[in-house]
């Protein structure tokens, strides 16, 4: 097959290394009275956030709080400025925590989207394939 023929060009390290395939989404937050920036996480941001989510469960009871630390400490990790900057420090999920509940789920379900995890923190259907 000639170059003609298949018009996707096979890619090299460099390529694949280069590629900025971590995109930053508009979200708008009435509620918050503005707009903010989600942004896809690195493949070890993610990993460590999960691991995280785990270890708070491991007893394998999960309370009110616990659910709360998924949704706000995910969040503190994918907000952004325009350019990509995080807005929070990690220690902000304890305080995010507390923001209204419906508003902080919409965010993180956006989060959780874009970076291929579900409510409990394990990597969705899609992500896995």
């Amino acid at each position: 097959m000639t170059e003609e023929e298949n018009e996707t060009p096979v890619l090299t390290a460099a390529d694949i290394l280069g590629a900025d395939d971590l995109p930053i989404k508009e979200l708008d937050v009435k509620e918050w009275g503005g707009k903010i920036f989600v942004q896809t996480l690195g493949g070890t941001e993610i990993a460590a956030w999960q691991m995280a989510v785990k270890e708070r469960s491991e007893d394998g009871v999960q309370s009110a709080e616990d659910v709360m630390f998924v949704f706000s400490s995910l969040i503190v990790k994918t907000v952004v400025n325009e350019e990509g900057g995080r807005l929070f420090k990690d220690d902000h999920a304890e305080r995010l925590a507390a923001k209204n509940p419906n508003v902080l789920r919409r965010v993180y379900e956006v989060a959780a989207r874009m970076n291929g995890v579900s409510v409990d923190g394990e990597e969705t259907d899609a992500a896995k394939n």
